[in-house]
C-alpha cells in the first residue's frame, strides 16, 4: 500500500513524461479504443523494418481505456505490474527459501530505485522487468524436472518482444543456452529444443521482414543497405564492437546495485559477496539457481550488447532489479552475523540513492516532454489563438509530433471544443504516413485564415527536412512568443492577414 501511495504521489499533477514513444504508442490505442482497428506489429526499432509485436500496445489500452484515454492508464498498468512481480517473487522466495526473508527483500526492493523507476511512466520496454523475473523461474521449474516450463519460458521470451526487442533478444540467447546445456543433461532432447526455437525464430522473421526484404533488395542491385533507397537503416550498429564501453557499463551497474553512491566500491563488495556465496556449503537450491541464472543471463546479455554498438540504457532495463535480488539473496544465505552487517550497509546506500531521486523527480521542471508542461503548451496556443482556428506546427528532435497528435486530440479538443485547422509536424505534412486514420481527429474546426502557432521543442529537427522551419518563418509575420520551461511557442499569422 505505502508503495502504490509513493507511486501516485510523484505522478500527481500528470508529473510524468509523455515522449514520443509514449504518444506513439497513444496514438495507435486511441484507434484500437475508438475504432476497433487491428494492428499485428508495434513500434518500429531504430532499425528500420524491424519492428516489435503488437501486444505491448493492447496491453497499456487497458489502462487508456480505465482512465478514459488519460495517458495516465499507461503508467498505473506500469504500477500493476510491478506490484504483480513483488507478489511473484515474494511469493516464490517464501515457499522456497523462507517466508521471513520474502518479505524483507520484497519490502526492499521497493525502495530499489532500478525497479520503482520501471513504473514511473508508460514505456514500453518496462514489462521487460516482469518477463525477465518469469523467465527465469520458468528456467528453474524446467531445470528441476518439468518440461513443460521451457515451452511456457519461450511463451515468456515472445511476450518479451512485443515490449522491446533488444533486450528480448538477450532473454532468447539466454533460454537458447540453457537449452543446449539442459541437452546435456537429458533434461529435454535437442530435437524438441530445436523445433521450439525454429517455431519462435519465424516469429521473427516475420517481426525483421521488412528489414530482411531490404537487406535481399540490397544484394540483388549491388548496394549497399546503410545507402539503399530506404534510407538509412541504422545497421551502422553492427559495424562494429563495443567491449570497453559495454564493460564500464555494466559495472557501474553492477556497482550501483550494492552501493549507489560509489560504484567502485559497490562492485567490489558485489564480487565479495558473490566469492562467499560461491565457496558456501549447502545453499539452498532454489537461491542457487536463482542467482546462478542471473549471472549467465547478465554474461549474456554483456556479450549480446558487446558485440554491437547499438546498446541502449533501457535495453537492459531487467538487469539492475534481477542483480538486486540476487544480492539480497546471496547475503541472507550467509551466516547471520556477516549479512546483518551487509544489509545494513546496502539498506542505508538504496534508502538514501531513493530518497534523492524521489525528491529529485517532484521538483518542478522545464523538460518539454513532461506531461504537465504540454497541457501547459497547448492552453496558452488555445487561449492566445483570439477565437479563432489556427495551424499548429511542432519543431521536434524526433521529427515526429506523436505526442502532441494525441494531446491536442485528447486534451485541446475536449477542453476548448475544437481542432486546430491543421497540426503536424510541418505545414503540408502528410500525416498519413506516421498517424493511423488521422481523418477521425480533424472536426469540428473553426475558421482557418488567421493564425500559425510553432511549437519548438528542440534545436535539432532530425535529419528529414530539417530546414522548414526558416522557410516557415520566411513566409509567416511575427506576432508574439512565449516561454514554457523548455518549450518556446511563436504566435505568427500571414502577410495577407496583415495586408487585409
Amino acid at each position: 500500500m505505502l508503495v502504490l501511495i509513493l507511486h501516485l504521489y510523484v505522478n500527481k499533477n500528470n508529473n510524468f513524461y509523455f515522449t514520443v514513444d509514449q504518444g506513439r504508442d497513444a496514438v495507435y490505442v486511441r484507434q484500437i479504443l475508438n475504432h476497433h482497428q487491428i494492428f499485428t506489429r508495434g513500434p518500429e526499432t531504430n532499425i528500420k523494418g524491424i519492428f516489435t509485436g503488437p501486444l505491448g500496445d493492447y496491453f497499456i489500452a487497458i489502462g487508456y481505456f480505465v482512465f478514459g484515454g488519460h495517458p495516465y492508464g499507461a503508467v498505473f498498468i506500469m504500477i500493476i505490474l510491478n506490484l504483480l512481480t513483488t507478489f511473484v517473487l515474494a511469493k516464490w522466495i517464501a515457499k522456497n527459501f523462507s517466508r521471513t526473508y520474502a518479505l524483507f527483500i520484497c519490502f526492499l526492493f521497493q525502495f530499489f530505485w532500478g525497479f520503482f523507476a520501471s513504473a514511473l511512466w508508460g514505456f514500453h520496454p518496462f514489462p521487460l522487468v516482469f518477463l525477465s523475473l518469469m523467465e527465469v523461474i520458468c528456467l528453474i521449474k524446467f531445470l528441476d524436472g518439468e518440461k513443460k516450463y521451457y515451452l511456457v519460458a519461450l511463451g515468456i521470451v515472445f511476450l518479451a518482444f512485443n515490449a522491446e526487442v533488444a533486450g528480448a533478444i538477450s532473454l532468447f540467447i539466454f533460454y537458447f543456452v540453457i537449452g543446449i546445456w539442459a541437452t546435456k543433461k537429458k533434461i529435454i532432447s535437442s530435437k524438441h529444443m530445436l523445433v521450439l526455437s525454429a517455431i519462435f525464430g519465424s516469429f521473427i522473421i516475420y517481426f525483421a521482414r521488412e528489414f530482411i526484404l531490404q537487406i535481399v533488395r540490397a544484394k540483388i542491385f549491388h548496394t549497399t543497405v546503410v545507402n539503399s533507397s530506404y534510407g538509412k537503416m541504422g545497421v551502422e550498429v553492427f559495424t562494429g564492437t563495443n567491449f570497453t564501453k559495454m564493460a564500464s557499463e555494466f559495472l557501474k551497474l553492477i556497482g550501483g546495485v550494492a552501493i549507489s553512491q560509489n560504484v567502485y566500491l559497490g562492485v567490489l563488495l558485489f564480487f565479495i559477496i558473490t566469492f562467499f556465496f560461491v565457496r558456501l556449503k549447502n545453499k539452498n537450491k532454489f537461491v542457487e539457481k536463482f542467482v546462478y541464472l542471473i549471472f549467465i543471463l547478465a554474461a549474456v546479455s554483456f556479450l549480446f550488447f558487446a558485440s554491437n554498438k547499438g546498446w541502449r540504457d533501457w535495453h537492459t532495463i531487467y538487469l539492475a532489479p534481477l542483480l538486486f535480488i540476487s544480492l539480497l539473496l546471496m547475503i541472507l544465505s550467509l551466516p547471520k552475523k556477516v549479512f546483518v552487517i551487509l544489509l545494513s550497509i546496502i539498506l542505508f546506500s538504496q534508502t538514501v540513492n531513493f530518497y534523492q531521486r524521489y525528491t529529485s523527480y517532484l521538483k518542478p521542471s522545464p523538460d518539454p516532454s513532461l506531461l504537465y508542461n504540454q497541457e501547459k503548451v497547448l492552453d496558452w496556443v488555445y487561449t492566445h489563438s483570439e477565437g479563432n482556428g489556427f495551424n499548429l506546427y511542432t519543431y521536434t528532435k524526433s521529427f515526429y509530433d506523436y505526442p502532441y497528435q494525441y494531446l491536442v486530440s485528447w486534451y485541446g479538443k475536449a477542453k476548448y471544443g475544437f481542432y486546430p485547422c491543421e497540426y503536424s509536424n510541418f505545414p503540408l505534412s502528410i500525416k498519413s504516413l506516421y498517424i493511423p486514420h488521422p481523418e477521425n481527429y480533424v472536426e469540428p474546426k473553426l475558421g482557418c485564415d488567421k493564425f500559425r502557432f510553432l511549437i519548438i521543442d528542440s534545436d535539432t529537427n532530425g535529419n528529414e527536412n530539417k530546414d522548414w522551419m526558416n522557410d516557415f518563418r520566411n513566409l509567416t509575420i511575427f506576432v508574439e512568443e512565449t516561454r514554457i520551461g523548455n518549450t518556446t511557442i511563436e504566435k505568427r499569422k500571414t502577410p495577407d492577414i496583415i495586408k487585409g
